[in-house]
């Protein structure tokens, strides 16, 4: 629970346990509210059937629940803010440090690459106050669910460590190409969102878990594909730079790699 005003500051405390206190007081309330409307359901149901000799207790005890209630929003509503994650009271600068303390706890290495992105090679993050107010964690473009920073961290350092399968996504998009080509598609180039639509769309392949086929997922794959082709001369294809692109990653220098499409080295593609 939340401590009193004798307390430390609320923003000394870390932000795990806020959250806790939060779940805390959260969880109370909806218990609190099921027993009013559980007092009030009996109350209507007595007066339709026309038997009110409990009413009056009935009432007087939801009275009371709804002062309790009334209060425990009010701490709900000083709980919330005091998490820093959404409002004028927001401060991203407070989930990212712990973000990262969570982090080196699990092995994984954050160095701060050109504002506001943290490269935990190969992937990245960022933490930041969306135009709404509200707090953001985004890992490689796209915003995870959760902003616990023990739970955020988990995603970062699962997508940090996952095997990648170089030469299973090389088979992909090389499969995709022999597809447009079948249809007519000319030219040794692709748009990757080309590719990506047709990923999520082609039938015959079972429903892809979510995770695996998101954009950002893509991206991803596409960006440690082209990392692992750095060290392959012979590399039947390659993903040109394209400054206009959103797709960003950054290789392990720290130097922005943005990508738009790939090309397919002619006479070796099938």
């Amino acid at each position: 629970m939340f401590e009193g005003p004798s307390s430390r500051r609320e923003d000394e405390v870390p932000l795990e346990r806020r959250l806790d206190g939060f779940a805390d007081l959260a969880k109370e309330s909806t218990q609190l509210a099921g027993k009013l409307r559980t007092n009030l359901n009996s109350v209507a149901t007595g007066a339709k059937l026309g038997v009110v000799a409990n009413a009056h207790a009935q009432l007087t005890r939801a009275k009371s629940n709804v002062t309790e209630l009334a209060t425990l929003i009010d701490r709900l509503e000083l709980a919330e803010q005091t998490l820093g994650l959404r409002g004028a009271e927001a401060r991203p600068s407070h989930l990212a440090d712990e973000l990262d303390q969570e982090l080196a706890k699990r092995g994984v290495e954050v160095v701060r690459g050109p504002a506001p992105y943290r490269l935990a090679y190969p992937a990245w993050f960022k933490v930041e106050r969306t135009p709404k107010g509200v707090v953001d964690v985004v890992l490689n473009g796209e915003r995870l669910d959760s902003l616990r920073p023990s739970a955020a961290a988990d995603e970062i350092a699962e997508a940090v460590s996952e095997k990648f399968k170089a030469e299973q996504f090389t088979e992909l998009l090389l499969n995709v190409r022999q597809l447009l080509r079948r249809a007519g598609a000319p030219g040794s180039a692709l748009a990757l969102n080309d590719i990506y639509e047709i990923l999520v769309m082609e039938p015959g392949r079972g429903a892809p878990r979510r995770k695996e086929f998101s954009r950002g997922a893509f991206y991803y794959s596409v960006h440690r594909l082209a990392e692992d082709l750095d060290t392959k001369p012979d590399a039947i294809v390659d993903f040109p730079n394209a400054d206009r692109s959103e797709a960003i990653f950054f290789d392990r220098r720290g130097n922005s790699r943005k990508y738009l499409t790939v090309n397919f080295t002619d006479g070796l593609a099938r």
